[in-house]
């Protein structure tokens, strides 16, 4: 039962916006964010039922971003092979992400260079060829266009703080992705830890590049969350950890294993101590300008939901160890977090007395 109660709790409050981006994936594998939980089937419903038009708003429609760059109809489109739309298309929709596809995309660069949305599949393109000095210009492009929010970078800050030295990090999307390269190539922030994208991992080359570098074994018939079952459970000394925001299917093959430290789960064969490193993380590294602030959007209070899963445990703990002022504190925050997401009757009962 007390598995049980974890995972829905997750589910319950684990909402950082758009992490299914489909320009990442080269062979049209798309995340399975409404996995089916054991039991308790009401509470999920309530769940789903609530986030399905909040997740319905902000996932990103590769349609609608290539045309929103230039005002043109499906016709002129179609026939104007020289214009941004046609060749930004092309590249969007190439079912392989290479050389030859490529063209596409830096000729819709040539025509429109000021287009945002252009950054981050160029960076996305050159993560996958492991050219790390031209992924660096996108990821400063990016950082420059003030696209990404504070709350955002600041939560992606707090990720690579929650790891140790020279760790391995899979992420999900676009807000636990791009902005974490962004704080490495830009920030020159944690530039030890190794981020690896579970949806770039469909792209064979890369997948066996970027995991032979990381010194991981794996089956190769695996893709998807199966692949990442058995990466951890194949290399359980590797030090490898997942955002807080991957797929469902992935936590719930997982969950008995998974240790929250920080902002991030670890797998592990033995049990670890992980609220003790959740306190020295939030204690002494994490940033809290956006935790401190008040949030303005729909996105901000969806970033600092994230934060609530580690809190609660790390309040219930100061409770049980007697730090009481500590506990008084962080509880006001959790409360003022959970009330902007809806959830503080549901925060409310899980937190010690």
């Amino acid at each position: 039962m007390k598995y049980l109660i974890y995972i829905l709790l997750l589910f319950s409050l684990l909402d950082i916006a758009a992490q299914s981006n489909p320009n990442m994936n080269n062979n049209n594998y798309n995340n399975n964010n409404n996995a089916v939980v054991p039991s308790e089937q009401g509470v999920e419903e309530e769940v789903e039922e609530n986030k399905a038009e909040e997740r319905a708003v902000l996932q990103k429609d590769v349609v609608k971003k290539a045309r929103a760059a230039k005002n043109l109809n499906l016709s002129e489109v179609a026939e104007d092979q020289n214009s941004f739309e046609y060749n930004y298309n092309a590249y969007l929709n190439a079912s392989v992400k290479n050389a030859e596809s490529f063209k596409y995309l830096q000729k819709a660069y040539a025509i429109y260079p000021e287009n945002v949305d252009l950054y981050d599949d160029f960076m996305a393109y050159y993560e996958m060829t492991d050219n790390a000095m031209d992924r660096r210009v996108f990821s400063t492009k990016l950082y420059k266009s003030n696209t990404i929010s504070d709350y955002v970078m600041e939560y992606n800050y707090n990720v690579l703080m929650s790891l140790p030295n020279n760790a391995i990090l899979f992420t999900n999307g676009y807000d636990d992705t791009y902005p974490v390269w962004v704080t490495q190539d830009v920030k020159k922030v944690r530039k030890d830890v190794t981020i690896i994208n579970i949806g770039l991992l469909n792209d064979k080359v890369y997948r066996d590049n970027a995991l032979k570098q990381a010194g991981l074994k794996y089956k190769k018939k695996n893709q998807g969350a199966d692949l990442i079952v058995d990466l951890m459970q194949s290399n359980p000394n590797a030090d490898i950890y997942l955002a807080m925001t991957v797929d469902k299917n992935i936590i719930v093959k997982l969950y008995k294993k998974l240790y929250l430290t920080g902002l991030v789960f670890k797998y592990s064969e033995k049990p670890i101590n992980n609220v003790i490193i959740t306190k020295e993380k939030w204690e002494n590294q994490f940033r809290k300008t956006s935790i401190e602030a008040v949030p303005s959007s729909f996105k901000q209070k969806q970033v600092l939901a994230n934060y609530l899963l580690p809190l609660i445990y790390l309040h219930n703990y100061y409770v049980e160890y007697g730090e009481v002022d500590k506990a008084k504190s962080l509880q006001k925050t959790i409360l003022k977090i959970a009330a902007y997401n809806g959830k503080k009757e549901l925060v409310v009962s899980k937190l010690k007395k």
